[in-house]
């Protein structure tokens, strides 16, 4: 008895799922097999009915997984597994039971726009949102009940998130444990194209009269304007050796992570009073949030202005 419904599959359906798996799409699937697209798409029900799941995003997933199942060092599974997910068309997350980030393909990363060090250690509801707390109970069904579940999600950006079909599934162990929850997601809408350039923000930002900065993520700044560079210059040598911790007490640096953060990524906005640093008189001062995109960053620019009145 078979002992996966992989095993099932005829030689030819497998040919298909590793070129699915591999990023193909069905007309080049169909050309380098030599057969008909209403060929292709008879072989996809069969596929479909053997592995007993809708999506070809799912199948392709769990087609993955089951290939370096037998891979015998768990660390080299893994790495084998996440670099034939890196080469899907479509976007995969891993994601722990406490809801952060475990590992996000190439494809994710290109949908919000971050680096794999902005995503990987995050919650997951900082990239995407649902009604109520749908993502948190997402999470319990398939750790608890090892349960499949499709939904909708969208990704946080303000107003102009990306809808997704979401299908969640556990990712399982040799011993039948949970160890992850697999998040496979189409994109099923695009977002509003922003209507400002890099360059555009830039030069609204260098000539400001506020100080202002851009950081990403991870608190790493990227860009900072001409009265930061008067008044940071002698502290911190280089720009791309600043960070928000060079700004910020430890507190201000947990609010920013845990609420002005997500909230400006998901409505836009945040505005809220931070302490400055010791050696920066530690002084309580107002500070707004606001995320970006820019037509230099398609799905959206990994930064934020803050703004501090002068001193």
């Amino acid at each position: 008895m078979p002992k996966s419904p992989f095993e099932l599959l005829t030689e030819r359906e497998l040919e298909i799922l590793k070129l699915a798996a591999s990023g193909h799409m069905d007309k080049q699937i169909a050309v380098n097999l030599n057969i008909r697209p209403g060929t292709l798409i008879t072989y996809w029900s069969r596929i479909r009915r053997k592995i007993g799941a809708s999506s070809r995003s799912e199948i392709s997933v769990k087609f993955i997984q089951w290939k370096y199942e037998t891979v015998s060092s768990p660390a080299d599974r893994s790495d084998a597994t996440e670099n034939a997910f890196d080469h899907a068309p479509h976007s995969i997350l891993r994601v722990c039971r406490n809801g952060l980030i475990r590992y996000a393909n190439k494809s994710f990363l290109n949908l919000v726009g971050y680096t794999v060090d902005e995503v990987v250690g995050q919650p997951v509801t900082l990239f995407l949102k649902s009604p109520n707390r749908a993502i948190q109970e997402l999470i319990e069904s398939v750790f608890r009940n090892r349960g499949r579940t499709q939904t909708t999600m969208q990704t946080t950006d303000g107003d102009n998130g990306i809808t997704l079909n979401v299908i969640a599934f556990p990712e399982t162990d040799a011993k039948g444990h949970v160890t992850a929850m697999c998040l496979a997601l189409n994109q099923v809408s695009e977002s509003d194209p922003p209507q400002r350039t890099w360059d555009q923000i830039i030069d609204t930002v260098y000539n400001a009269s506020d100080i202002l900065i851009v950081f990403s993520l991870i608190g790493k700044v990227i860009y900072i304007n001409k009265l930061v560079e008067s008044l940071f210059a002698s502290e911190v040598p280089t720009l791309m050796e600043m960070n928000l911790s060079d700004f910020f007490d430890a507190s201000s640096l947990a609010c920013l992570t845990e609420e002005a953060i997500p909230k400006a990524m998901s409505i836009g906005s945040w505005s809220g009073q931070l302490h400055l640093k010791e050696k920066l008189n530690s002084k309580e001062i107002p500070f707004t949030l606001i995320s970006l995109r820019t037509t230099h960053h398609p799905a959206k620019l990994f930064g934020a202005f803050g703004w501090i009145p002068r001193p």
